[in-house]
């Protein structure tokens, strides 16, 4: 009976690994920063559209509209209105 030995390069495999982990490095750093500038720019574009609804008086648009109770006021976040 022969026996077949699998030998497997330790040293191999351990430079794969740290292969594959360098070369996904730069790509979670992109996703990550990516990441970062989307929020900062939807917080920026939340508080303009909070500041232009507010100086238009957005709730004179809904008076009288099953929407009223919902929209009258502006206050918060455009974020935090679907939760009206």
């Amino acid at each position: 009976m022969n026996r077949i030995v699998l030998q497997l390069g330790g040293e191999q495999i351990l430079g794969d690994i740290a292969s594959d982990v360098a070369s996904f490095l730069p790509r979670l750093v992109a996703a990550i920063i990516v990441l970062i500038v989307g929020w900062v720019l939807g917080r920026l574009l939340g508080r303009v559209v909070t500041t232009v609804l507010q100086e238009a008086n957005f709730g004179r648009f809904v008076r009288g509209t099953p929407q009223e109770t919902k929209t009258a006021t502006v206050k918060g976040s455009p974020a935090d209105w679907g939760n009206c």
